[in-house]
């Protein structure tokens, strides 16, 4: 741990993760009364926590209050919040930073859908395996099932489930999303993520906790209330865009990883995302009691990729990512602006 202001901390020579690598909030959201967390400034003191960038074993630094699940730290501007974007746990220190690296990649690959209003084509699902999977695990529950490709934005394979239930107001809708060495296990584990979604949804409705309300600021404060939402309001139509696109893609949107070996693996995903132009930096946050139970703890961060937000009030729509990347890639016909993007609250848990 140290302490300093962001001017500060590049005077070292190290990695610094600061406000041009995070972007959390737009002008707009900066200038409003309502907005809970300050505009963060170069010569603004903060608690700094040490990483360490994954491509070139350079030390890295990013502040501690977005780094831990902890709250505000002592004499900290907040500056944002930290979620468990990128936050896993694995066997291994590689195994666990794999799964925080493709989390990363999924949340952000979600939020630039989300917020650009985007229709992706659907994976395509005639292969054998997503076949097996659909008829032995989809199917007999009656459900609709949408597997949306979302692996244009990084190159590596990433799925958006939407699970519907067409029959009664019961968890009407659900989704679930994941990255994966491919897409067909990409489509499997966020297929898996959106049923267990929807499960969480019908207890929701059940224990009497949907939101009826559309005071969205007020209401939508955390992840549950995401769920809480969708299961008690008539927002779900809003959801119809994810998957108005019908086609399907084809071979090349997205690379294979070999994933038979951890550290083939997350070397393999390093050099990608560092090949594009995106820094892996990683943070062992294993405490002693993990360690003793033989695991490892890590966050990933990839700068400038886009959180997976919980506030309403807290909405991360700051960034160049959100608001030119859609556009770059020929998914939209313009960069957007504040007041473009969506700003319905996400369904994501």
């Amino acid at each position: 741990m140290r302490r300093g202001t962001t001017d500060e901390m590049r005077e070292t020579g190290d990695l610094i993760l600061g406000p041009d690598a995070w972007e959390f909030f737009s002008d707009e959201q900066l200038a409003d009364p309502a907005m809970p967390h300050a505009r963060w400034t170069d010569d603004a003191p903060l608690w700094w926590r040490e990483g360490v960038d994954a491509s070139t074993g350079r030390r890295a630094w990013a502040p501690a209050q977005l780094v831990h699940l902890a709250g505000p730290w002592p004499g900290d501007a907040s500056i944002a919040y930290a979620t468990s974007n990128g936050l896993a746990c694995g066997i291994t220190e590689t195994e666990a930073r794999i799964s925080g690296l493709l989390e990363a990649v999924e949340r952000d690959a979600f939020m630039l859908t989300w917020y650009n209003r985007l229709s992706l084509p659907h994976v395509d699902v005639s292969t054998p395996r997503l076949r097996r999977f659909i008829s032995t695990y989809i199917r007999p529950t009656g459900l609709q099932l949408h597997l949306i490709d979302m692996s244009v934005f990084s190159g590596i394979p990433t799925v958006l489930a939407v699970v519907r239930n067409p029959h009664t107001g019961l968890a009407p809708v659900a989704i679930g999303a994941a990255s994966a060495a491919t897409i067909e296990r990409a489509g499997e584990k966020a297929a898996t993520e959106g049923m267990y979604t929807r499960t969480w949804m019908k207890t929701e409705q059940r224990e009497g906790n949907a939101l009826h309300s559309t005071d969205w600021a007020g209401d939508v404060s955390s992840f549950e209330d995401h769920i809480r939402l969708f299961a008690g309001t008539d927002l779900v139509p809003e959801l119809d865009f994810l998957t108005a696109d019908t086609g399907t893609t084809g071979p090349g949107r997205s690379r294979n990883f070999d994933d038979s070996d951890p550290d083939a693996l997350w070397s393999a995903l390093v050099g990608h995302l560092a090949d594009g132009g995106t820094p892996v930096v990683a943070f062992d946050l294993t405490s002693p009691d993990v360690v003793e139970a033989g695991a490892r703890v890590s966050k990933v961060v990839l700068p400038g990729y886009r959180q997976l937000d919980a506030t309403y009030a807290g909405r991360m729509l700051g960034g160049s990512r959100l608001r030119e990347e859609s556009h770059r890639l020929g998914l939209a016909p313009g960069p957007f602006t504040h007041a473009d993007l969506n700003h319905v609250p996400h369904p994501f848990p």
